[in-house]
């Protein structure tokens, strides 16, 4: 295998800003798809099995960590890769896989069974196979992000969701409740795995025992880390699923979809891209360019629609999740500042992987999980929904403080000032957005859309006149990427440096 990892900055900048304006197509697809899957799901099942599929939504987090976090890291970041390498991490991934199918399929009842119940353990069951399925699907995606090519990667995403919403949607139809979300996830990751392998033409598995040594060198911490994360990410079902009742599990599950996972969603793909582009730049200067493109990018995108939503969630939830998820509209207004530092911190994990601390990355993760899972324990004691959202933004906020001092700051040697730097313009600009778009909800007495409608006019705009005011920088961004993703638009500038607005505007644009 060629040795791909010397690239130059015009080459990395060609890598990543072509085919902009067909991934943006792409994204416009996956989100339409997606977000009316999940409307016509949260018609259809019940809040309580919600929260059961919540629950058993950690297998799927282990199997994908396996995927972003794990093996195929140190495929992405060696300097020199053979055919041998690819040949031992499928063999790996194989066995791993099926291992961890056949754990959760006979050995997870014993643990699952009685903290949950019976029905909850089916669904850990029924998802079993995804692990397989993540096995195989390691060295394929590890190649396209070798290769930088993301339009791939977005194209095998959108196959991918499109294929879990119609069946997660069909199953619903014919009454089926948490088991049509656990059947939609599993065709989901079959259908990403069909398209990668397509796509990435990976070799098959074969036992390569030196070349699995040195993967495994930097895999195994790596993987270690990536599992803590996914444990950080999830104890909070686990613990409440022990502590509350499956329907306000349920409720905790839609709030924090709203206000953490979908941005997570966007920082899941910006990780994956993340990893293999910091792993190409030239130097540690070019390295700190590209992460704090990335990083303003995204505040400035994700930062205001998380205000919005804060200010319209209680006529937006009802409008389009149906008046049975009313509980959830308090905590997802809360989770949503926990969505804004998940943001910030979720774009820190690659970038210490993409210099070699996976270690570090390791130790720091297990400390958070073990302090988050504390946390909940002590937040959830009183039955109270709103207190466990409040102590998770606030360890959110906290986390992302610690990860920048004792993960970022050591790794780039930044000062840990720069964290206002990221932040705050996109949070400064969202001050009138929010100061002009509450009024308008409050006093317009008018249907849920042309509210939502009337608030989203008057708040961006001013969001919009705030950010050029405050970060013209910024600002210019944004206009750099908005030229860029019009039909036939191109930019008339390149903004301090094309190769590092190139990475940034990629993240968002294939961001899911």
């Amino acid at each position: 295998m060629a040795d791909e990892r010397k690239v130059s900055r015009g080459e990395l900048r060609e890598a990543t800003l072509e085919g902009v304006r067909w991934i943006s197509i792409t994204r416009l697809a996956f989100e339409f798809v997606a977000a009316a899957g999940a409307v016509v799901l949260a018609h259809l099942v019940p809040p309580a099995d919600y929260g059961r599929f919540a629950i058993a939504l950690v297998v799927s987090e282990i199997a994908l960590s396996l995927v972003n976090e794990g093996l195929g890291t140190p495929l992405v970041q060696r300097e020199t890769l053979t055919r041998r390498h690819l040949e031992g991490t499928a063999a790996v991934g194989l066995v791993v896989g099926l291992a961890l199918t056949g754990l959760t399929l006979y050995a997870a009842p014993l643990v699952t069974t009685p903290l949950f119940g019976e029905q909850t353990t089916e669904l850990f069951r029924l998802y079993s196979p995804v692990f397989t399925f993540a096995g195989l699907m390691i060295v394929p995606l590890a190649i396209l992000q070798r290769r930088l090519e993301f339009q791939r990667i977005g194209l095998s995403e959108v196959a991918s969701v499109a294929a879990g919403t119609v069946t997660s949607v069909t199953l619903a139809l014919i009454g089926l409740d948490a088991e049509a979300y656990v059947l939609g996830s599993l065709a989901s990751t079959a259908a990403w795995l069909l398209v990668l392998a397509i796509f990435a033409g990976a070799p098959a598995p074969r036992w390569r025992r030196r070349e699995i040594r040195e993967i495994a060198t930097v895999g195994m911490p790596a993987a270690g880390a990536g599992l803590a994360g996914v444990g950080s990410r999830n104890v909070d079902y686990a613990i409440l699923g022990t502590q509350l009742s499956p329907a306000m599990v349920g409720f905790y599950y839609r709030a924090f979809t709203i206000g953490v996972e979908y941005e997570r969603k966007i920082s899941g793909i910006v990780t994956r891209m993340a990893l293999p582009v910091y792993s190409r730049t030239e130097d540690l200067a070019h390295l700190r360019s590209v992460r704090r493109r990335i990083v303003r990018l995204n505040t400035t995108t994700i930062f205001p629609l998380l205000a919005f939503f804060i200010v319209t969630a209680p006529v937006l939830v009802p409008w389009l999740f149906g008046a049975r998820w009313t509980p959830a509209v308090v905590p997802a207004q809360i989770l949503g500042v926990a969505g804004m530092a998940t943001m910030l911190k979720n774009t820190i994990d690659p970038l210490v992987l993409a210099v070699g601390r996976p270690r570090r990355l390791l130790v720091f993760n297990v400390c958070e999980l073990a302090l988050y899972a504390g946390m909940l324990v002590l937040a959830s004691s009183g039955g109270d929904l709103a207190v466990v959202c409040a102590g998770v933004a606030s360890f959110r906020v906290a986390s992302l403080i610690a990860s920048y001092a004792l993960l970022l700051v050591p790794a780039i040697d930044i000062s840990l000032r720069e964290l206002l730097g990221d932040a705050g313009p996109a949070l400064a600009a969202c001050v009138p957005l929010a100061a002009t778009a509450l009024p308008v909800r409050l006093l317009l007495d008018a249907p849920a859309l042309p509210t939502l409608a009337a608030c989203g006019a008057v708040g961006f705009a001013a969001y919009a006149v705030a950010l050029r005011a405050i970060s013209p920088t910024a600002w210019g961004d944004a206009m750099f990427v908005l030229r860029r993703v019009m039909p036939g638009g191109r930019p008339n500038r390149t903004i301090n440096g094309g190769v590092d607005l190139a990475v940034g505007m990629a993240a968002i644009q294939t961001a899911e």
